[in-house]
Formats: C-alpha cells, structure tokens, sequence
C-alpha cells in the first residue's frame, strides 16, 4: 500500500541517475541522458504537424552553424543550446518570457550541464551567434511544420530541414555521434 512517504526530491533520468532540479549536480548530468530526454521532447509542446524534437532542433542548429563556417565550439554550443531541458522540460517561450526566476533557473542549469560535460561556455560573441542560429531554426522549423512565420523577414538557412517524422532513437544516436565528433575542439 501506498503510504506517501516517498522522496520526491528527485528525478530518476534514464541512465538511473538521482537528478534533484533544485540542487543540480555535475554528477548526475550525462550526455546519455541529455540525448534520450531532448529526443523524446517535442517542440512547440507538440504543436506541429509532426513530432519534432528539441533534439532534432540541436542537431539542425549545429548543422547550420557548420554550413555557415563556424568553429567546432559553436557547432557544438549549438547543439547543447536546449540542454537543461533535458532535465526541466521545454517551457514555451511566450511563458518563459514572463517566468524571469525560471529564465534564471534555466540558464544555471545550462552552465552547471556546460561543466559537467567538460564544455566551455560561450562568450558573449559566440552566444549572439548561438541565438541568432537558434532563432533561424525556430523560424524556418514553423514555416515548415507548422505554416507560421514568426518574423516579418525570412532569415538565411544553409540546411534542409527534414519534413518527415524522425524515429526518436535515430535522432539520440545522432545526437550522440555529433557531440563525440564536436567535443574534440
């Protein structure tokens, strides 16, 4: 019988870690687990046509980056730009925007994911860059996937985004192999 008397302090991720949000822990931050949570996350809380990843997203945002000429490092801030959703879930961003301690919230967690998976952060320059390719994708992905153009003008985009659902598990193992080709910077 139930008795209540759990701990709920905690999430137990994929790969049996004890991952407490409010006291983030290096240890308990894999880049398994990062891969398997953001290939199961859709964008736009699942407002699309199709399911599309968060992880799906990062990849194209680490393509895109490579298809402009920026270095390893970018390419892979890119792709480790949604990280700590991971571990807090993909808020929407009309909400994020009123949520200022979550914002907060969100970006520790990303610089405590950056640590733990031996990546610098990005300097201020770099980060521009990361937002600006984020936004691109975040345009391009709901023309494509949703008919909505979010910005009076179209952003420039090197890649194809894919129109075809992806099984989540060739998204992880592709997610999975960019980090290992990238973390070598």
């Amino acid at each position: 019988m139930f008795d209540g008397n759990i701990d709920r302090s905690f999430v137990t991720t994929y790969y049996k870690r004890k991952f407490n949000p409010t006291r983030a822990a290096e240890q308990d931050i894999t880049i398994g687990d990062v891969a398997h949570a953001l290939s199961l996350i859709c964008r736009a809380n699942g407002h699309l046509k199709i399911f599309f990843s968060v992880a799906q997203h990062s990849i194209n945002c680490a393509l895109e980056a490579r298809e402009r000429g920026h270095s390893e490092k970018i390419q892979l801030h890119c792709l480790l730009h949604d990280a700590s959703e991971a571990y807090i879930g993909d808020v929407i961003t009309p909400l994020k925007i009123q949520l200022n301690a979550y914002k907060d919230y969100e970006n520790a967690l990303q610089a405590t994911v950056l640590k733990a998976l031996d990546v610098e952060t990005p300097d201020e320059e770099e980060a521009a860059i990361i937002k600006e390719i984020d936004s691109c994708m975040l345009y391009h992905e709901f023309k494509l996937l949703h008919g909505d153009l979010l910005f009076k003008k179209e952003p420039e985009m090197h890649i194809s985004i894919a129109e075809d659902e992806v099984p989540h598990s060739q998204i992880e193992a592709q997610f999975i192999q960019l980090y290992r080709e990238l973390k070598t910077y």
